[in-house]
């Protein structure tokens, strides 16, 4: 930062620059001021909450410059100020900088209103007259009504409007709403508007301005760019901040990769994710973040085909085999027909292993150079519940389990055991989602559920069995497994129990990312103690629904592996092949005759 520094040319007054960083986990960038100094007055400001609590600090510079040792001595309070500043932790940064020079330190953005019991902070880059207070007057309400500053009356307007409608905090006021009291505001020459209130930001794009507001968001792997503007830097070089998701807004492009908001548009951002907007054109409705939709409602029969092949370049003399190829049979999945064969003669055993997986065990002692594992099913699937009914519960994180429960779902709520530290920084990924979505089980986990859809790649052959969940969110690629193995290493942080299931994909669906898998197909079931088990599919960003015909399910992949054996004797130069076809045999209807029993 620096102190008492005269540049080599003096400072010329300009419209206010608007910057705010929004991010998943708290953080403590690193500010450097680049273009304070000068014979004229400057100003700028900061605003924060100290460890994403709801009272905000507000940070701002002198209001004049020079090498006098008054100068100097208001730099070294700030410099003070700011090392304490990097103690205290937030999540939301808001900052307003090249203030005109008859503006006075109280006239300086980011202003701060206390409501609702919590701070509320504004900064804007217009130049709103005397009228304005005339115009929009605060009837009624003292108590809110501007004490020092005069540019604090648009804060104070909001506040009032969402006090005189019972909202206490912008997420429950609502997207429309607010951007009809912004517009309002825009119409008294208010500007570009940034609004907070410690867990939501509002960003506001002015009719008419002479900036553009902008926005750009980068998240992990690579560590964080430096937010770059003409006044300033922010950068997020602490160990502790390297894998973050990061949401930056303002009047001055801060990355490359700019988007920029359309007149009149506002952009409601949480935790590092864009919420909802609101397009200026009439009649709009907000683009909400989406939802968990509604399951379609019915039944389908398809008939699955599973073949795998081994052939060896040496004859294999003895082997053991365990095949978790059945289809599950339960309520909500019926199998009409199911068989199993193997090119080779062999002893055969079916038995229910200890995870509830119906298994085929096959020993083999005598000689052969190509075994192939033939599967034939015939499935009647039906809607499951829908996990959005809570059934009177109030699914709020942390879960609390008796002990009898936790005893029984331990081997689902233990994560995989990796280093302390990487374990630590997937905690903070997942709580932010948790926190993103005020706590609510179903919506932190959602909301997880499509983000690795959305961000994460689906590269064939980047990752193998050894690959670790952090490994996957580090990298950003992976294939289903690894995205499953992701999700529930996530949910499990949060105390929600989560297992790992395999089956197949009818890949004909209408989904927006249909990936086909080699073989299997896998995702993450997680139980909801109102509920049970409900499969989420992060590969594809949906639910498992009609589409997803369950077959075998564990803690990990080691427990539900399609196929797995050991060769005792022989073999070497083995070569696998596998066919999957999934195909729709009817759509069948409630009230049709009742299922065979499985084979």
């Amino acid at each position: 930062m620096p102190r008492g520094a005269v540049p080599d040319r003096a400072y010329t007054p300009a419209v206010p620059q608007l910057i705010a960083v929004n991010l998943d986990v708290d953080a403590a960038p690193a500010l450097s001021l680049k273009e304070i100094g000068g014979e004229a007055p400057v100003g700028w400001g900061l605003a924060w909450y100290p460890d994403s609590g709801q009272g905000a600090v507000t940070f701002k510079g002198p209001m004049a410059f020079g090498a006098s040792d008054e100068t100097r001595a208001d730099w070294e309070r700030i410099e003070e100020r700011y090392r304490l500043m990097r103690r205290q932790r937030s999540t939301t940064f808001v900052g307003s900088f090249r203030a005109p020079e008859d503006r006075g330190r109280r006239d300086l953005d980011p202003f701060v209103r206390s409501y609702a019991g919590r701070d509320w902070v504004m900064a804007f880059d217009g130049d709103p007259g005397p009228e304005l207070v005339r115009r929009l007057p605060i009837e009624g309400l003292p108590l809110l009504e501007p004490v020092g500053a005069p540019r604090e009356h648009p804060l104070a307007w909001v506040v009032s409007r969402l006090l005189a409608e019972g909202a206490r905090q912008l997420a429950s006021f609502g997207a429309l709403r607010l951007r009809d009291l912004l517009w309002e505001l825009d119409g008294h020459d208010v500007g570009n508007v940034l609004l907070t209130d410690g867990e939501t930001l509002a960003v506001y794009a002015a009719r008419e301005s002479e900036q553009q507001m902008g926005w750009s968001r980068h998240h992990p792997p690579l560590p964080p760019p430096p937010v770059e503007t003409p006044d300033l830097m922010l950068a997020f070089d602490s160990a502790l901040d390297r894998q973050r998701t990061i949401m930056c807004a303002g009047t001055s492009p801060a990355t490359c990769t700019w988007n920029v908001l359309a007149p009149g548009e506002l952009m409601l951002i949480r935790r590092g994710a864009v919420m909802e907007t609101v397009t200026p054109s009439a009649g709009a409705t907000p683009r909400r973040r989406r939802r968990m939709p509604s399951q379609a409602v019915g039944e389908r029969i398809v008939s699955v085909l599973h073949e795998t092949t081994f052939a060896y370049a040496d004859p294999v003399e003895r082997s053991s085999h365990r095949f978790r190829l059945e289809p599950c049979h339960d309520r909500m999945q019926e199998v009409l027909e199911h068989e199993i064969t193997v090119s080779v003669q062999a002893r055969r055993s079916r038995f229910e292993d200890v995870f509830g997986n119906v298994a085929t065990g096959v020993e083999i002692d005598r000689p052969y150079s190509e075994l192939t594992v033939r599967s034939r099913s015939v499935v009647r699937v039906r809607t499951g519940p829908d996990p959005r009914e809570s059934n009177g519960h109030a699914p709020r994180l942390p879960l609390v389990w008796m002990p009898w429960q936790r005893q029984m779902l331990l081997p689902y709520l233990l994560p995989p055991e990796l280093p302390e530290t990487q374990l630590t920084e997937l905690t903070a990924y997942a709580n932010a989602f948790a926190r993103r979505n005020d706590g609510s089980v179903l919506g932190a986990l959602w909301d997880a559920n499509e983000t690795i859809h959305d961000e994460y790649e689906y590269v064939s052959g980047s990752t193998g069995l050894e690959t670790t969940p952090f490994e996957v969110y580090v990298s950003r690629r992976g294939v289903c497994q690894d995205f499953a193995n992701l999700l529930i290493c996530m949910a499990r942080l949060l105390g929600v129990p989560a297992r790992y299931r395999v089956g197949y994909i009818r890949t004909g669906a209408d989904y927006a990312n249909q990936v086909q898998s080699d073989a299997s197909h896998a995702w993450c079931e997680l139980y909801l103690p109102w509920l049970g088990w409900v499969g989420m599919d992060p590969t594809n960003g949906c639910a498992a629904g009609l589409d997803h015909v369950r077959v075998a399910c564990g803690r990990n992949f080691r427990d539900a592996t399609p196929t797995e054996g050991t060769i005792w004797q022989g073999g070497g130069g083995e070569r696998l092949g596998v066919r999957v076809q999934v195909v729709p045999v009817e759509d069948a209807t409630p009230g049709d005759a009742p299922a065979a029993a499985p084979r």
